[in-house]
């Protein structure tokens, strides 16, 4: 076995960079599974609700959308990324929003990476960032 020896490099810690913000290119708002019993692996067709999704990336990046529970938003970034997020969220009290990064490996996709909001009655909340150290 090699001799190595470990050594801590003191460098710069990480920073936001607002110029490197993302913007959704597109919001797809599912409302839940169709056809199960019929469909050859079981697992059914996903219904979208095409009056609350958004393909234009001008419009996306602006567009605000209402989840209901039990529904799903998949907002496109339009690219892999690294990074902090950020969102604006509004609603009545109690209501809460589980956030679930996604990759999408399909051969029809326009963007390999999608971010999964899911309304839920129940409780569930978006994840913390960890905290800052010194």
């Amino acid at each position: 076995m090699p001799e190595a020896q470990l050594i801590a490099y003191p460098g710069d810690s990480a920073r936001l960079m607002p110029e490197w913000d993302l913007k959704p290119e597109s919001v797809t708002v599912y409302t839940g599974v169709a056809d199960q019993e019929s469909s050859a692996n079981g697992k059914g067709r996903i219904v979208v609700d095409p009056a609350r999704t958004v393909t234009d990336p001008t419009r996306a990046s602006t567009v605000s959308v209402t989840l209901h529970p039990g529904d799903t938003a998949v907002i496109d970034l339009g690219q892999n990324l690294v990074g902090v997020p950020r969102y604006t969220l509004r609603g009545p009290a109690g209501a809460q929003v589980a956030f679930k990064p996604g990759r999408c490996s399909t051969t029809t996709a326009r963007a390999p990476t999608a971010l999964r909001a899911r309304c839920t009655a129940r409780t569930c909340a978006a994840p913390r960032p960890p905290a800052a150290t010194s």
